[in-house]
């Protein structure tokens, strides 16, 4: 059984198993029965370590294929250089000079095989969030963007965020925010999949990361407030401070959102309030992103901006909607971004469009399966090409003395 054989095999083994934990997190959110979601989380996680697993069998099955096509490159320049030297009845000299040839093909080879690869997968991965974020960018422009010139405290929310390609949004964000300029503190709190959403934990974590000694009494309201005055003291004039917490999933009778809101983001920003004359321009950006639903009752509407822009309240919670990605807009990507239309790679636009159409028809737009639809594209596309260029073709004229 061939390696390519059974790298595809896996890749459709990832693709199922993407979908059953999409549909685990869809049949817990419907769950009312105690008992079965503890069996729903049991299998979240058996599903996320096995998906991590096939994810590490891929990458190896990949490597070992990039690198089986290399030896057999060099193979065939060995056979070539023995070939003619044996045609020729070369001198000593002259044998040399080819053998050393022969290796700088072999390391041309090897490095533009695995160069050409690692090139194209940053240019994929810096990129990848220009596919479709309109709505996202329009939120960030809109309310962010008032930050060049004032301060200003925002609250955001997730949904989805692992299937739907939060962590493009969250990209966008913070690079929004870098071009705002001034001094950034980022912060990132996930909770583990099995763990439940205990305000305590993440208070630690900002006590840790503030430098506030930890609760050593049962009050955790002074704890709290203890850990807003460090957040605020460690603050000056052009601070940027970026706060992301990830959830796995949330039940009905999760409280964290709203003490979130309530306990620790109103204060916070009360705080913050009352210092803005001595220290001007600091800006705070919190986001939750939820790897799944959001059950209505673990977030009230009245802790929820309205719809519109026009309706945004920096103590209540925003959500920015991430939404599926059509074939227009993948080709669209493929075009402008891939970089795979470049000379060096030469795809035409008759394949560009199959490539597109494969890719969706495969994912329906849904972005954390697109991601690997795409990457599974991009080392067809680079192992294909790499055939027509032969660096050790372009080095047989090169004299080398000695």
């Amino acid at each position: 059984m061939s390696q390519d054989f059974i790298l595809k095999h896996k890749e459709e083994y990832l693709k199922n198993l993407t979908l059953q934990y999409e549909a685990a997190y869809q049949q817990l959110f419907k769950e009312i029965n105690e008992a079965n979601k503890v069996s729903i989380k049991a299998q979240i996680k058996d599903l996320e370590n096995e998906m991590q697993e096939v994810s590490h069998e891929i990458d190896k099955l990949r490597f070992n294929i990039e690198k089986a096509r290399e030896l057999a490159i060099i193979a065939k320049q060995k056979e070539e250089v023995a070939f003619q030297i044996d045609q020729d009845n070369q001198a000593p000299t002259a044998i040399q000079h080819k053998q050393k040839i022969a290796e700088i093909a072999e390391e041309e080879s090897l490095e533009f095989s695995s160069s050409l690869h690692r090139e194209y997968n940053q240019i994929w991965e810096d990129n990848l969030h220009k596919i479709n974020f309109y709505r996202v960018n329009q939120i960030i422009n809109t309310i962010l963007g008032q930050w060049k010139t004032k301060s200003g405290y925002s609250l955001f929310i997730l949904k989805k965020s692992t299937s739907m390609g939060g962590k493009w949004c969250l990209q966008i964000m913070k690079s929004f925010i870098k071009e705002i300029g001034g001094s950034h503190h980022f912060c990132q709190f996930k909770f583990t999949p099995s763990q439940i959403q205990n305000n305590l934990d993440f208070l630690n974590y900002l006590a840790n990361k503030f430098g506030i000694t930890p609760n050593q009494s049962k009050n955790s309201q002074e704890y709290t407030r203890n850990i807003i005055e460090g957040i605020c003291n460690s603050l000056f004039s052009g601070n940027i401070l970026f706060i992301d917490v990830e959830i796995y999933s949330l039940d009905a009778e999760d409280s964290f959102l709203v003490w979130f809101v309530d306990q620790l983001w109103n204060p916070l920003i009360s705080r913050l309030e009352q210092t803005s004359q001595q220290h001007r321009l600091i800006r705070v950006v919190s986001v939750i992103a939820v790897h799944g639903q959001v059950p209505e009752v673990c977030l009230p509407q009245n802790l929820c901006c309205g719809c519109g822009l026009e309706d945004f309240d920096s103590r209540k919670v925003l959500e920015i909607p991430l939404e599926t990605w059509t074939e227009e807009e993948i080709k669209n990507w493929l075009f402008s971004f891939s970089g795979l239309t470049a000379p060096k790679i030469g795809v035409s636009a008759p394949e560009i469009d199959a490539m597109a159409r494969a890719i969706f028809a495969a994912s329906d737009g849904v972005p954390g399966i697109v991601y690997p639809e795409l990457k599974q594209q991009l080392t067809h596309v680079l192992q294909s090409k790499f055939e027509q260029y032969k660096p050790y073709e372009s080095n047989k004229s090169v004299y080398i003395s000695g």
